[in-house]
């Protein structure tokens, strides 16, 4: 059992090591066993109780008669020579740079850089470096190139620089590329930047495709320290169109790192969000390009998740999980990239706990919580800061308008609170809506549970009321949450579940509404007639005598009633000239003054029923 107990310190779980076991590895005689063994002491050396016993067991592997034991033994002294002290360590690490075996060589040129900063003469250690970059197999040339690069800025002096320009000429192409490559990771700590982005500038147009390659790496990782970014950008954009696949892939990966660095720098948010879509564009070219290496693969899905949750409309939560999923699957064990998507992490759940608030349906939700994951958000941000400058601004910068949107979703909540709180008037909902506003109000500054834990009573005595008023749809789920609340141990989870009630209710207010007007209808003596007309009666009294309809005409039937009597004066007219007409000089003029006026009314009524018709 090598792993026997876990251990909770500084906020994070450490293993606890079975050192015994270990040791007893160490000593077996099978090579099988040596190599498990040795594989423990990279990662784990700091949590090995006893390191001088650990460091002797590490030592001993050193000298193993297996290279593959002595190879990885060689890694692991570069990470665990920070945790000893003396010369036997140094010593082993020299002795193994002449080891017969290429990759032992290797391994170790790896581990120089890495423990380069824990070196006491680090004179010495350089030159050791400098003799590694003449060895007879490329790859040991290759390593110690890139060390060389992680050494610099523990040792001072312009030769340093010189020596890495020198081997951006060497005879193989891999350490040309790991030399030119190394500059980037050297440049801010050179004094005289000018001379040194000339020399890095010259390298662009290097005739070999190695060399240029490394040099579009150097770029990205060096924007933001050279005096000329303009002019670096467009080294940059030249590099997209280069001939080399390898060139091309590695400049738009850089042009990404160069978008994130003026992301950081944006004056405004739009700006901000400008940077931010050029990078994920350019991680987007170089990861479709990319064959057998791929710089962008985990950038694009860490910076996309990143840009989903500062961006992204509520409910992308998806979206972000789906890309840091793809950012673990490369993440490598890598410190630096978990540090930065735990992150990420922290900042898409505190979305998430303030998207639930939102939701009146979501089970349970603690409106403090988002308080909590930017706050552990930003402490993992300040860990990677030294490590990871470039994504921890960036994730800084984004902060605020994180911030910005949860706040934005509570106020919503509020409004929401005030819409209920009107709706509830004049019924027996109308405390329960008041406290409920009067909740909301305060979202956005609970810090107090014995104050919630106050008026928790009130608000369930009114929520037990109203179970008995909801239709029985609702009555079942509402009724069942309201009991978990009671039983709920924690204050807030408690209140939550009350939000939770509310929803169910919310949805019955209509109903209850008009259940109580009916309520009061019945009480008063009301009655409703047939149209849905309220009427007041006098419950004491008989009913009053309906009092017959009064008949009123319609437009139609008035213009009709004057065409059929205008018809019947024509007719009169007739008769009398025809019968009578002697008698038609005195009866005439009163025939044609109700024939006009009838004829007026008819044509009135006309065009009044013709306007209704076209309106």
């Amino acid at each position: 059992m090598i792993f026997c107990a876990w251990a909770r310190k500084g906020g994070q779980v450490q293993k606890m090591i079975d050192q015994a076991e270990i040791h007893r590895k160490v000593t077996s005689g099978k090579v099988e066993e040596r190599r498990e063994a040795v594989g423990l002491f990279r990662d784990n050396f700091a949590n090995f109780p006893d390191k001088e016993g650990a460091w002797d067991d590490l030592h001993r592997l050193t000298v193993d008669e297996d290279s593959d034991v002595r190879r990885s033994a060689a890694r692991a002294l570069g990470h665990a020579f920070q945790y000893i002290s003396g010369k036997q360590a140094w010593n082993d690490l020299i002795r193994l740079t002449a080891d017969e075996d290429q990759f032992v060589r290797l391994s170790v040129a790896y581990a120089l850089g890495h423990a380069f900063q824990y070196i006491p003469d680090k004179t010495l250690a350089w030159d050791d470096l400098i003799r590694l970059t003449a060895d007879e197999d490329m790859f040991v040339r290759w390593s110690a190139a890139d060390a060389l690069g992680h050494a610099f800025q523990y040792i001072s002096g312009k030769q340093a620089w010189n020596d890495l320009i020198r081997l951006t000429a060497d005879e193989d192409m891999f350490v040309r590329w790991s030399a030119a490559d190394a500059l980037g990771t050297a440049f801010q700590h050179v004094p005289d930047k000018d001379e040194a982005w000339g020399d890095l500038h010259r390298l662009v147009e290097d005739k070999g495709s190695g060399v240029r390659w490394g040099a579009a790496d150097a770029l990205g990782t060096a924007f933001q320290h050279v005096p000329d970014k303009e002019e670096a950008w467009r080294d940059l954009i030249r590099l997209t169109e280069d001939e080399d696949s390898g060139v091309r892939v590695s400049a738009n990966h850089s042009l990404g790192r160069a978008s994130i660095f003026r992301a950081t720098g944006a004056k405004s948010e739009e700006d901000f969000r400008k940077e931010m879509k050029n990078a994920l564009e350019f991680f987007e070219k170089s990861s479709r390009e990319a064959t057998y290496s791929n710089p962008s693969k985990f950038c694009l899905p860490f910076y996309k998740s990143f840009y989903s949750l500062t961006f992204g409309k509520a409910g992308a939560e998806d979206n972000v999980q789906r890309y840091l999923a793809e950012a673990k699957s490369v993440s490598e064990g890598s410190e630096n990239k978990e540090t930065l998507l735990e992150a990420v992490e922290n900042l898409a759940n505190a979305l998430s706990e303030a998207q639930k608030v939102t939701d009146f349906d979501a089970t349970k939700s603690d409106l403090k919580a988002y308080m909590q994951y930017c706050n552990r958000a930003a402490d993992l941000i300040g860990d990677a800061e030294e490590r990871t400058p470039g994504a921890a601004r960036v994730l800084r910068r984004g902060l605020p308008i994180i911030d910005d949107r949860i706040k934005k979703i509570i106020s919503e909540i509020q409004e929401k609170s005030k819409a209920v709180c009107k709706e509830t008037q004049d019924t027996i909902l109308e405390d329960l809506g008041k406290e409920l506003n009067r909740q909301g109000d305060n979202l956005s500054t609970i810090r107090d549970p014995i104050g919630l834990e106050k008026n928790f009573n009130s608000l369930q005595s009114i929520l037990s009321e109203m179970c008995a008023k909801i239709s029985e749809d609702n009555r079942s789920f509402a009724c069942e949450t309201l009991e978990k609340a009671k039983n709920e141990p924690f204050i807030e989870d408690r209140i939550n579940l009350i939000n939770i009630v509310l929803s169910s209710i919310l949805t019955s207010i209509g109903e209850i509404k008009m259940s109580i007007k009916i309520e009061k209808i019945e009480k008063s003596g009301v009655q409703i007639g047939g149209a849905g007309n309220i009427q007041q009666i006098d419950a004491a009294s008989d009913p009053p005598t309906p009092k017959p309809d009064k008949r009123k005409f319609t437009l139609r039937e008035i213009v009709y009633g004057a065409i059929i009597d205008i018809a019947i004066h024509v007719l009169v007219i007739i008769s009398i000239d025809h019968y009578l007409e002697s008698s038609m000089d005195k009866i005439a003029p009163y025939l044609i003054i109700t024939f006009m006026v009838i004829l007026v009314i008819t044509v009135f009524a006309l065009h009044k029923l013709l306007n209704t018709k076209s309106s």
